[in-house]
């Protein structure tokens, strides 16, 4: 079987992760979850490094908006050594997720696209 390749978007905060988020992190850093939200284990799966930064930068402002500049954040390329059904089906179902997103331009993720 062929390694399944995938992407997320890790956001890092040099001077310390604002005090609300600050419970879901270890190592000041935190992914983007396929619904816009910063999580420290759910991270989107995408099946494409284009994908990812198009999500990214969709969601910058409102990251910038709310963080100011006490963050980085950057497209991440990850590799399973196994490929198996259910990573492949987690890529597919959050990758399908960001392009509703991306095409109806319904980012709050309390609301479905």
């Amino acid at each position: 079987m062929a390694p399944t390749t995938y992407y997320s978007i890790s956001l890092f905060f040099p001077e310390g992760i604002p005090g609300k988020i600050q419970y879901q992190q270890n190592d000041l850093e935190l992914f983007l979850s396929a619904n816009g939200k910063l999580t420290a284990t759910a991270m989107a799966h995408l099946r494409s490094r284009e994908l990812a930064e198009r999500f990214l930068a969709a969601y910058l402002p409102r990251l910038q908006k709310r963080y100011k500049d006490g963050f980085e954040a950057k497209v991440g390329e990850w590799l399973s050594v196994r490929d198996n059904k259910r990573l492949s089906a987690r890529i597919e179902k959050d990758s399908s997720l960001v392009e509703k997103r991306l095409e109806t331009g319904v980012l709050a993720s309390n609301v479905t696209p």
